[in-house]
Formats: C-alpha cells, structure tokens, sequence
C-alpha cells in the first residue's frame, strides 16, 4: 500500500468518526431537549389547572346562588393540556336537585382558559322565567329595582305558592331596600330558611340578563351565617376582583362591595333565597319589605328524600 492509499484511508477513518461523533452529539442533544420539552410542557400545564382550580374555588364561593358542588376533577388530561370538571346540584329541604357542571379547559400553550359561560341560562318564549341551560330546571330570580327596562319584569310567585299545600319551594326574594343578616333573621318565620344572601349588582345592570351569575354567600341549610364564613366569603370577593374571563363588571362590583363591607354586621343585602313548605310562605303573603319573589325549585313532598 503506497502513501496516497494510506492518507486516503486515514482522512476517510476521520471522516467516519466526525460523522459519529455528530450523530452521537445530534442523539444526546435530542434526548435532553426533548427531555426538556415534555417538562416544560408538563410543568406550564400544572401551572395553568391550578389557576384554573382556584378560579373555580372562588366562583363557587361568589358565584353560585344555592348551588353546591360535588367534587373537581381533571379529565382528558395530557402533557399539553385538560379539562377541569366540577359536579354540581342544589338540596332544598333535603331534596337534592342535579345542575349543570362546570368545565374549563387549559394548556401549556394558552394556560388557563377562563370560563365566560358559567351558570348558562335560557327564558322562556314569554319573557317570564329563565332555566338552567343543561337540566332545564327553573331558576329563582332576582330584580334590579334600579333598571328601568329589564328582560325580564320582576315576578311575584310568593303568593302562588303559599296557596299550595304539601309542596317544598325554593324562593329568591328581592328587596324594597337592602337589609343587614340580622334584619333578614327578625323578618323570616322560623320555619323558613335564608339559605343564600344576594349581594346585589352594580348600578342599573338587568339583574335578568346575568344568566344565574348572581353574587352571594351560602348560608347553612338551616338558613344562618356566620362571622367565618362572611370573612371567607369577602377574602374570595377581593380575589375575584382582578380577575379575568367574562364577568370583569361583576368582578368589579365584587371588590367595591368587599371595600365597603369588610363584615358580617356591615354587610347589606339585597335579596335571599328561601327554602321550606310551601304552608310557611302564607305568613309572607302580605310582607311589605319584599319588592319580587321568583320560584326556582317545587315539588311535592315525598316520604322518602
């Protein structure tokens, strides 16, 4: 083998070795950087459900007139993105009613994608009631005395109701004028319960054209409220109030109401859902300080709940 053969063999065994030196190189470099990606993506993900779940910890908290929620969950969930799912229901009187569940969806490209369909209602042809959008089960509503034209006129269903025997009603009741817990409590029967208190809304907005996003805080089922769960109540309101999505008016009220209405005692109201016999509304017929009153739930009494 002459030198010209020797050289040639030696740059071609240089050749190879860059060529797998590259490969080599071009592997580890896809292996780290893919490695790198799918944490990326995994940890902008969980970054993006978490704000989503406190978003949801806080609408439940603010935002759900009577309505309970059964659990919150993520489904179809990936190293891109998911769903986040919340069950949800109402129980009167020991009566449990299914609601529509909330879902929000979120990636690590877009993050948290903010509802703006919460608590999704339809009227009716007539313009005199509104139905939750998934079970069609009636909404009670609430009046904004303040709007000169609303959706929907304010109802009086009160007296409708208190002539019905062996039933179980869940009424909203709006306000003349926004009274403090305590004036609720001296107002109703004992056997009627104020289970959820209603915030009011801003200016002259149609407390019709909400949907069934009104703000308020949950009572117990026996219709009290107390100092803890006001002070929970108010801390959700300020976090709400910077919030995005599609309630930035409602979100706005929040946190003015919360400026000026840090407790329990100070706080005002401007309407409330009442739950019981349909019997125990009779000693509301002729209540003077109720300016509507619009039946959600009612049923007869079983035996058996």
């Amino acid at each position: 083998m002459n030198e010209e053969q020797q050289f040639k063999r030696l740059a071609t065994k240089v050749k190879v070795r860059r060529w797998l030196m590259t490969a080599v190189i071009a592997i580890v470099v896809m292996v780290i950087g893919g490695g790198s990606f799918a944490g990326y993506t995994k940890m902008a993900s969980q970054k993006a459900s978490t704000a989503l779940n406190k978003y949801f910890d806080i609408t439940h908290e603010i935002l759900a007139p009577n309505i309970q929620y059964s659990d919150q969950y993520l489904e179809n969930t990936s190293f891109f993105g998911g769903t986040l799912v919340s069950h949800q229901y109402k129980e009167i009187e020991g009566y449990r009613e299914t609601w529509s569940p909330e879902r929000a969806n979120y990636s690590w490209t877009r993050g948290a994608q903010l509802p703006d369909m919460l608590n999704s209602a339809d009227s009716n042809q007539q313009r005199t009631a509104l139905y939750d959008r998934e079970t069609a089960h009636k909404i009670p509503m609430f009046f904004n005395l303040k709007t000169v034209s609303p959706n929907i006129k304010p109802t009086q269903e009160l007296k409708k109701v208190a002539v019905v025997k062996g039933h179980v009603a869940e009424i909203a009741l709006t306000f003349k004028q926004p009274v403090t817990y305590r004036q609720i409590q001296d107002k109703l029967p004992a056997n009627l319960h104020a289970v959820w208190y209603w915030i009011g809304i801003s200016g002259h907005s149609d407390a019709t054209l909400v949907d069934n996003n009104y703000l308020g805080v949950q009572g117990s089922q026996t219709g009290k409220l107390n100092a803890a769960k006001y002070r929970y109540f108010h801390k959700m309101l300020l976090a709400a109030k910077d919030k995005e999505g599609g309630y930035g008016d409602t979100f706005a009220y929040a946190g003015r109401y919360a400026k000026s209405h840090a407790t329990l005692a100070q706080a005002k109201f401007t309407g409330v859902i009442v739950t019981g016999n349909s019997e125990a509304f009779k000693a509301l017929k002729e209540a003077n300080w109720i300016a509507a009153s619009s039946v959600g739930y009612f049923q007869a009494r079983t035996a058996i709940k």
